[in-house]
């Protein structure tokens, strides 16, 4: 329930408001979600050109997360913002990785192959090339990650 509430409020608060009201879980999820829905939305309706229009807005919201943590924060909502940058870092790599490669279809490989998480009306299914397993909550608390490499993406 808390990640569904959180989806909502997602699309009515500023994002870089929305991040210091919520769980690092629910931070992470959600925005797992609409990054997948965000990109298949850019393929779908203007292909690579619109993909390249997103990475803009990605770079955009980088900028502003990165300008919040600059700022005043209590620890929790730094340990809940210090995630989400690593996990935005990866989302606009990997964007700029499918806009060099000419990405235009949702059906091509170089997005099938990411880890995508998709709200179904049976709940939040995580996919991966044909691979479609439900979401299942799990999750190790808000800790620090170093880095989302190519190599850590294939251990998914």
């Amino acid at each position: 329930r808390v990640i569904e509430e959180s989806v909502v409020a997602y699309k009515e608060t500023p994002r870089h408001e929305w991040v210091l009201n919520w769980p690092g879980q629910a931070v992470l999820t959600t925005t797992g979600l609409f990054w997948t829905t965000e990109v298949e939305q850019a393929l779908v309706s203007g292909g690579a050109k619109a993909l390249a229009d997103y990475l803009d807005k990605l770079n955009g919201d980088l900028d502003r997360i990165v300008e919040v943590v600059r700022g005043k924060m209590d620890p929790l909502q730094r340990a809940v913002v210090a995630p989400l940058i690593v996990m935005d870092v990866h989302a606009r790599d990997t964007t700029a990785a499918m806009v060099e490669a000419g990405v235009s279809d949702t059906n091509q490989f170089d997005w099938s192959s990411q880890l995508r998480y998709v709200q179904e009306e049976s709940g939040i299914r995580c996919k991966m090339i044909s691979a479609s397993l439900p979401y299942g909550y799990e999750y190790l608390g808000v800790q620090g990650r170093l880095v989302v490499t190519p190599l850590t993406d294939r251990c998914y």
